[in-house]
């Protein structure tokens, strides 16, 4: 499959992690990755390029996960969905990964590091009514991003599939 020069810059130049996986191929592989995408996990293009992303799983069992991104990709529609993924030097990280069909066979990935909520140890803390306002804040500024995440995620795919509809 070749991907419209348009689509490809416009992946390669966004400044959020995305991949673009083939369903059209065996075991979907990844055809395309960017520069935020190797900033986030370490691997580059070539050596994604031709590989289904679960290896970014490096062994960690997601069975809930998985099959709801089988389901996804069998059934052709979007998903969002947090996985536990390895960088290329070993280290875990929450993955918030959103997932959108984007025309002709292809699936726009779009990749975002959740960080751990922070909360404070009521053991440690005096005053449950702080613990529970400091938690009630990090938990709102974990839903703001998410929403930011969303959004940005929710455009690029627009603009991915206008692009691959009509030839860009």
């Amino acid at each position: 499959m070749s991907i419209p020069s348009k689509t490809r810059q416009f992946i390669l130049a966004a400044k959020v992690p995305l991949t673009l996986a083939d369903m059209g191929r065996d075991d979907t592989p990844l055809v395309l990755a960017n520069s935020a995408f190797e900033a986030l996990t370490g691997y580059a293009l070539d050596e994604v390029e031709g590989r289904n992303c679960r290896f970014l799983q490096g062994g960690i069992a997601q069975p809930e996960a998985r099959a709801e991104i089988r389901d996804a990709l069998a059934e052709g529609r979007e998903l969002q969905v947090m996985l536990k993924n390895r960088r290329k030097d070993g280290r875990a990280f929450d993955n918030l990964l959103f997932m959108y069909p984007v025309g002709q066979g292809l699936f726009l990935g779009s990749q975002f590091e959740m960080p751990p909520v922070a909360r404070i140890d009521s053991s440690v803390a005096r005053h449950k009514e702080i613990v529970g306002v400091a938690n009630a804040i990090a938990e709102e500024m974990a839903g703001q991003r998410l929403k930011l995440n969303r959004n940005s995620s929710d455009a690029v795919a627009q603009t991915v599939r206008t692009w691959i509809r009509f030839g860009g």
